[in-house]
């Protein structure tokens, strides 16, 4: 979960055992994991969850994803994992959202081949523009 005051570009993070989103920043070759500590949700009753807390800037850009984008294998059994997910946000990082999730995607249809998905497939771009 990110929240983010727009009006001074402060975020909090919050992770309840899904993957970290990933942060390009503008003026960043490569992204960089925002990891907050945090448990799976619904383990265990009153847990307290960690947070993270990042100020975002004009041009970041924030990706959101499930583990099934970076568990797709390749016909040699090599997953597609962050980092080829990175790279290829940073690809395409002056694509507009819409445009970033197709790229990406297509990116990862073509490393995954012709097999099918064993999981979902969920991605989401957030772009801070002004």
């Amino acid at each position: 979960m990110l929240e983010l005051d727009v009006d001074n570009g402060a975020a909090t993070i919050l992770n309840a055992g899904h993957p970290p989103p990933l942060l390009l920043r503008e003026s960043a070759e490569k992204c960089t994991r925002l990891d907050a500590d945090g448990m799976l949700l619904g383990i265990e009753k009153d847990v307290t969850f960690a947070d993270m807390k990042v100020k975002l800037a004009m041009g970041d850009i924030v990706v959101f994803y499930t583990d099934g984008i970076t568990e797709t294998q390749n016909p040699a059994g090599e997953m597609f994992g962050v980092g080829r997910l990175g790279d290829a946000v940073a690809a395409h990082r002056s694509d507009d959202p819409e445009a970033m999730v197709a790229n990406v995607l297509g990116t990862l249809e073509r490393f995954g081949g012709s097999g099918e998905h064993e999981d979902d497939l969920t991605l989401v771009v957030m772009k801070l523009t002004g």
